[in-house]
């Protein structure tokens, strides 16, 4: 485990500039979704993407050693995505669009004005980022089955 995925990279920094001031359009989540107990399946939110009004588009993800956030290129492909055949039914990978969910609905149409991180001296934490709309914020951080968390932040 590196000392630096504890940080987010200058790239993931520069893909949070460039999102802040964009309105959003949309808010796909990508899921894992574990069906081993058919009664009880395990969801697991692997990404979430913003996107926006002019095209652009911010994915959160994990960091590739799953110890922190990052801020990814991300495309969907169904072909790229493949559940091998032993594990087909037990285990989706599906984009979901939760514009309308009561977590997200709120913020379609509204500026993205600011990405929030926590600093430490010359490096900002990849633990945590708040969303920031104005009247609506949104925090994401690690959950604790190696997926996203998502919820409202307040002051």
């Amino acid at each position: 485990m590196s000392q630096t995925s504890n940080f987010f990279s200058d790239m993931a920094l520069a893909r949070f500039v460039a999102a802040q001031n964009r309105t959003v359009e949309k808010i796909v989540c990508h899921l894992f979704i574990n069906f081993v107990d058919h009664n009880n399946p395990l969801q697991v939110i692997e990404n979430v993407q913003l996107q926006f009004k002019d095209g652009n588009v911010l994915t959160i993800s994990l960091n590739d050693e799953g110890n922190g956030l990052d801020a990814v290129e991300f495309k969907f492909d169904a072909e790229n995505h493949v559940i091998p055949e032993e594990f087909r039914d037990k285990i989706k990978f599906l984009p979901v669009d939760a514009s309308f969910t009561t977590l997200w609905k709120e913020v379609i149409g509204l500026d993205l004005l600011a990405v929030r991180l926590t600093r430490d001296q010359e490096h900002y934490k990849s633990d945590a980022v708040v969303l920031d709309f104005g009247k609506e914020k949104r925090e994401i951080t690690l959950g604790p089955l190696d997926g996203l968390m998502i919820d409202y932040f307040e002051e």
